[in-house]
């Protein structure tokens, strides 16, 4: 035993040896000879498998008239392309490509052959997800184009290396918003036909299955069960294949960070049909958990919290003036419904950013009284006390958006709320300290709850 152990420490020395000798251009003795034939045999069967398989981060010495020469390791991928940034269609072709796309026939980018009805329902479905994946992607990667022209998006910020800068897209903000959404509703319709297809077919392929022998007596009757079945096998078979999540995320971000630059009577009705496509990604959603349950549900449905959070940042960006009443009630409406489905779903989670819009709402749309001062003490220590996200974004926007006015003046809202503000936020506050100068464990999972741990924008 002791001269396995002196034959292993001297092998271990000779390697370590041989590294530095490699370092700096220099050529050793012939390694040791072990005296154990097992550890003789285990080291040329670990040297063949890795001369074998050339791994990314070995390199093979070779000695060739007393040098030594390093042969290039193979390049091999070693991050998953799931953590790659996704492609952007260039600006100068975005429009083009979009355009090909809408022009195209309704049911002709992903059409229902009869080969689906020799599959059963799980495979058939799982079947229509891969189809449709590369005209899912090619409608995300034309939405990345016009998003990444909005500025300050979230592609914008992501792929700062990506942009293209030797145009922009033309027409105004409303234009091209109308243009994301038009390509968006053609991706929903593609995938309506889909499934209309299917339940039309299936249907009458289980009606006359039952009834093969009756069709023409009791035509009347197998049309009304026709009609049953039909919405039977919508329900089973989940949301429609063609949309994903992301495409939603894509055209509510635009929204957000374009609705400032519209006129009131716009923003009030690009707010509206936020909320609108917002609880339509939500209703894609419970259509495959209710189908599926979340073993088998399709991860392109599943909402993220860019989807709540960007309605959120659209009414907190309005531009409200301080008199239009239907736009103040519109962003009120919005942002606190939407805050209040992010309570009742059972994925997403709230993170820094719904309570710095929600506060910035807060701050932007509720009259200076002492009612305001207690929504914004509340969302503010839910944030820290109940979800544990406080970060610098939250406290900028209780100083700056709630207890400030728009004219830069100090709101007093409440005795109480003025002297929590002073002695337990302001007074507490370091910002070159973890957690900011409050509990560390107010701000322990801030950055788990992001959309991309890298911004806290979403």
């Amino acid at each position: 035993m002791a001269a396995l152990q002196r034959a292993l420490y001297r092998n271990k020395i000779y390697h370590r040896n041989l590294s530095h000798a490699i370092a700096n251009n220099r050529v050793l003795s012939d390694p040791p000879v072990l005296r154990s034939n097992v550890i003789k045999l285990d080291c040329i069967v670990r040297t063949q498998r890795v001369n074998d398989v050339h791994l990314p981060f070995s390199t093979v010495v070779e000695r060739k008239n007393n040098t030594i020469s390093k042969e290039k390791p193979r390049e091999l991928p070693i991050r998953h392309s799931r953590h790659h940034l996704p492609g952007v269609a260039p600006v100068h072709s975005v429009e083009e490509m979009c355009d090909e796309m809408l022009d195209t026939i309704p049911g002709s980018l992903f059409p229902y052959t009869t080969d689906y009805l020799n599959l059963s329902k799980l495979e058939e479905y799982t079947s229509a997800l891969s189809k449709c994946y590369r005209i899912q992607q090619q409608a995300e990667y034309i939405l990345r184009g016009f998003n990444v022209n909005f500025p300050g998006s979230f592609s914008e910020l992501s792929h700062t290396d990506r942009i293209d800068n030797d145009g922009t897209i033309k027409g105004t903000y409303e234009e091209r918003l109308e243009k994301m959404v038009q390509l968006l509703e053609r991706m929903e319709e593609e995938g309506n036909i889909f499934m209309e297809l299917r339940s039309k077919l299936r249907s009458q392929l289980k009606i006359h299955e039952r009834n093969e022998n009756d069709v023409n007596k009791n035509h009347g009757t197998i049309t009304e069960e026709e009609g049953s079945h039909t919405q039977q096998v919508v329900d089973t078979y989940g949301a429609p294949p063609c949309v994903s999540t992301a495409m939603y995320d894509l055209v509510l971000d635009a929204i957000a960070v374009s609705v400032q630059h519209l006129s009131t009577s716009s923003a009030s009705l690009w707010l509206e049909k936020a909320d609108c496509i917002c609880q339509r990604a939500l209703k894609r959603h419970s259509l495959d958990v209710n189908a599926w349950g979340m073993e088998r549900v399709n991860l392109d449905s599943i909402p993220s919290a860019m989807t709540f959070n960007a309605v959120i940042r659209a009414a907190a960006n309005a531009p409200y003036d301080g008199m239009n009443e239907k736009l103040r009630d519109t962003a009120l409406g919005v942002a606190f419904c939407t805050y209040d489905a992010m309570h009742h779903h059972s994925i997403v989670n709230r993170n820094s950013a719904t309570y710095r819009y929600i506060l910035q709402n807060v701050g932007k749309y509720l009259p200076t009284s002492p009612s305001k001062g207690n929504i914004a003490h509340a969302l503010f220590m839910e944030a820290c006390v109940q979800e544990n996200v406080l970060d610098e974004t939250v406290i900028d926007a209780l100083l700056n958006y709630v207890v400030v006015d728009s004219e830069g003046g100090a709101n007093s809202l409440g005795v109480d709320f003025d002297r929590w503000v002073e002695q337990k936020v302001r007074g507490s506050i370091k910002e070159n300290s973890n957690g900011y100068g409050f509990q560390m464990k107010w701000s322990s999972r801030k950055k788990l709850k992001r959309y991309d741990r890298r911004f806290t924008m979403y």
